[in-house]
């Protein structure tokens, strides 16, 4: 007999930002991929932020609640969605 490990779908997290609640999908590592490209691409135009912002929201929060957030609590989210924590 052998074990078996089983993928059913993407695997989720609620999350609660202030006094709304959230189910987000934790990212496939393309979409990883393709944000941490976007992100590299951008630093200089400044755009980080608004890419933060939309990779939230691709993967299921509303884009008013995420933009309530200061820096720490987004990066806190991020790491919480991606399993990384940020060294410091």
């Amino acid at each position: 007999m052998h074990d078996k490990l089983v993928f059913e779908g993407p695997d989720k997290l609620s999350v609660q930002i202030f006094d709304k609640e959230f189910e987000m999908v934790k990212p496939s590592i393309r979409q990883q991929m393709d944000y941490e490209n976007n992100v590299k691409s951008c630093k200089e135009d400044g755009r980080v932020i608004d890419i933060m912002v939309d990779y939230l929201c691709l993967l299921g929060a509303d884009k008013e609640y995420v933009s309530k957030l200061n820096l720490s609590q987004m990066s806190q989210l991020l790491s919480a969605l991606t399993g990384t924590s940020k060294k410091k």
